[in-house]
């Protein structure tokens, strides 16, 4: 007997809910049949590319940090620029030497100029050029081409380099021994010793105008792997201005690859600060690249890309250098330098300034060690510095050289305001102390007897003088009695404490200068004598120092003995926002207590030297507004064979002194030359110090 189910069957499913089910299951089967039939068929050739299709990743190259002055004025940007690169990626296997042959063709109609870096001559017969042992870049490469190929010297020599060559680089029969076909060898050359490969493109020339860009753009369906890379050139605003102090950037060399590449893990091909701010704040100023990743298709042309890590800008320098002061220093020593030349020519004598090529100078302030300005003349372009790199190596004037930094030079007469501290603080003399100017000093007679400088020039004395009227005079008979009384491990005592004859702290390359001791007069197989006492208290004997120094050594005068650290450092900011990530602080390196008396005695001295009748630089400020505002100390140092060396160190304002000056002109004769070029600092300073 049956069992009447009703109208649910026996799983409890109604027979019409599941007809409606498998009507929907069979559409949906027939819609993914027809969509299959279509991909198949209709779009074969999409999909049978992307299955052919190769992924690879690209360099976006990120921006440089700009550098700054303290007041936010650009000192160093980014150009944005265009380079013809050969990317391996996009190359298609063993076509160097077609792509490379229809490439040199497009160049050669547009005039554009491929360095060439491979040892080899440029006319026929094609051989190994011997003068690239004096190109450095050129013989390192020559050498890693010959450890790559672990082969000797010899089997290059001559002829035997470019049939070498032609082998390892396949080129096509027809273009052996042809001028297009040396082009195609110094390529692939230069690409094999810079390391080419899918990581590494090659960039083949740098900074090319719109129109070749756009040419080459247009011919790129025949010329796959060869590409247009936008990337940046460092651009320096003010041209010569603080060229010794930015430093530069250049390509990583073997010497260095280990620390960049390996360590820190830079491209191959990426620039570095080679010197000056651009090398110190390395770490901050380097932008770190993105990477983009990109399908390539079986004819090498790109289906797609993709940015995989955005580029990362450098973090920017700000310096507490005040470019327009900077400027205006650079600007007072050419004139200087110019017109002890010229002055000369009217002396009619030899040694009179007709040999002064150079000067530098330093502004300090006195409260932080910052430097405001440090100025190095002669100068050189940087925008221009790679062109003209060989005039610049032999100018006779060493333009190369940080003078403020690095050229040391016997300070003189301005060593006696540090003779004069020393011998307040120990109280050898006090302010009421007056000495006898006799005109020569006999106590070590008939040995050693110097004389006074105006005894020498006229046989007159300065007579009765105290220590602010010896400083104003410059005297040195009044020096070499209290340095006498002394002894040397005083002064030298005082000297080191001040500044003189250790480095001064400053970030970047910097001498020791010499301070004079019995010491060092030993190691180099002397002996001191008490007459070294007396030459080193005027600032004679071996002493010799930076400017750099001596501006410090004024700073720890002035501001009662506070050795700072000197720096070029403000702060280091984010590229875009300007927010701090470090913000440098005073660093004072050492205390020497002066009294209050002493630093005024010191300072009135040195009042009358810019202001008093007599002061051996009033000629230089009369008539300047702020001249009760001023002091400073002139220096002369003798030269063998050669125009006197001239200085002037000083501060302002005379109060609360905020900056000290240090300047040095070699060769310049008379110590106006040096006053002047502080005149200039101090009549900007004068200026913004009213305005504010």
């Amino acid at each position: 007997m049956l069992e009447n189910k009703g109208k649910y069957g026996k799983s409890g499913i109604s027979v019409a809910r599941l007809v409606i089910i498998i009507i929907a299951f069979s559409v949906v089967c027939v819609g993914f049949a027809i969509r299959l039939l279509y991909l198949q068929i209709s779009e074969k050739n999409t999909y049978r590319d992307l299955n052919n299709s190769k992924y690879k990743t690209g360099i976006i190259t990120a921006p440089r940090g700009e550098i700054y002055d303290r007041n936010g004025l650009t000192l160093v940007s980014n150009n944005i620029c265009y380079n013809v690169d050969i990317n391996r990626t996009t190359l298609a296997s063993g076509a160097s030497c077609e792509i490379l042959s229809k490439l040199i063709d497009i160049l050669s109609e547009h005039d554009a100029v491929i360095e060439d870096k491979c040892p080899l001559t440029y006319t026929q017969p094609y051989a190994l050029d011997g003068d690239y042992i004096f190109d450095s870049e050129k013989a390192r490469n020559f050498e890693k081409f010959l450890s790559i190929h672990n082969i000797t010297a010899e089997k290059t020599s001559g002829e035997n380099f470019y049939t070498l060559l032609t082998d390892y680089y396949d080129l096509p029969e027809e273009l052996i021994n042809t001028e297009k076909g040396r082009k195609i060898i110094g390529i692939r050359y230069d690409m094999e010793v810079n390391d080419f490969s899918s990581a590494t493109p090659y960039t083949l020339i740098e900074n090319v105008p719109d129109e070749l860009r756009y040419v080459i753009a247009e011919h790129r369906h025949e010329l796959h792997g060869i590409e247009i890379s936008k990337s940046y050139s460092r651009y320096y605003n003010l041209d010569d201005t603080l060229c010794h102090i930015l430093g530069r950037v250049g390509p990583i060399y073997a010497e260095e690859a280990d620390e960049y590449i390996k360590e820190k893990g830079y491209p191959y091909d990426a620039y570095i600060g080679k010197d000056g701010v651009e090398k110190v704040y390395e770490e901050y100023l380097r932008g770190i690249d993105g990477v983009e990743g990109y399908n390539i298709d079986e004819n090498n042309n790109i289906v797609s890309h993709e940015t995989v890590t955005e580029p990362k800008e450098g973090y920017c320098v700000r310096l507490t250098i005040d470019s327009k002061l900077q400027q205006i220093v650079e600007e007072a020593l050419k004139k200087e330098v110019e017109k002890a030349v010229a002055y000369s020519r009217l002396e009619g004598t030899y040694f009179s300034g007709e040999d002064c090529k150079c000067a530098s100078a330093v502004v300090l302030d006195v409260n932080s060690g910052e430097i405001l300005a440090s100025a190095s003349y002669p100068g050189f372009n940087m925008n221009t510095f790679s062109s003209e790199f060989e005039s610049i190596r032999n100018d006779p004037g060493k333009p190369l050289i940080n003078r403020a930094f690095n050229g040391i030079y016997p300070p003189g007469s301005t060593f006696k305001i540090l003779t004069a501290a020393a011998a307040l603080d120990t109280g050898t003399i006090t302010n009421d102390t007056y000495i006898y100017d006799k005109g020569e000093y006999t106590k070590y007679a008939p040995t050693y007897t110097p004389r006074c400088w105006l005894y020498l020039k006229s046989g007159a004395t300065h007579g009765y003088v105290n220590v602010q009227e010896a400083i104003k005079v410059s005297c040195n008979y009044f020096f070499y009695t209290v340095a006498d009384q002394m002894g040397v491990e005083t002064i030298d005592k005082y000297a080191l404490d001040f500044g003189l004859g250790v480095k001064t702290g400053v970030e970047l390359p910097e001498s020791d200068g010499i301070l004079a001791t019995p010491e060092f007069k030993e190691k180099n197989g002397y002996v001191w004598s008490p007459g070294d006492t007396l030459q080193m208290a005027i600032g004679q004997s071996d002493n010799a120092f930076t400017p750099l120094q001596l501006a410090a050594y004024m700073s720890t005068v002035v501001n009662g003995g506070n050795r700072y650290k000197t720096t070029v450092l403000k702060s280091v900011d984010e590229y875009y926002t300007g927010r701090h990530i470090y913000e440098n602080k005073p660093e004072i390196l050492n205390v020497t207590t002066l009294s209050q008396s002493t630093v005024e005695s010191l300072k009135a001295g040195m009042k009358s030297v810019v202001d008093d009748e007599g002061g051996t630089a009033k000629t230089v400020f009369a008539g300047k507004s702020y001249k009760d505002d001023i002091g400073g100390k002139t220096g002369t140092a003798q030269v063998t064979n050669g125009s006197d060396t001239v200085l002037f160190v000083g501060f302002m304002p005379y109060e609360d002194p905020d900056i000290a000056v240090a300047v040095v002109v070699e060769n310049g004769y008379k110590s106006a030359r040096a006053a002047s070029v502080a005149a200039e600092i101090f009549d900007y300073y004068y200026a913004k110090y009213e305005k504010e």
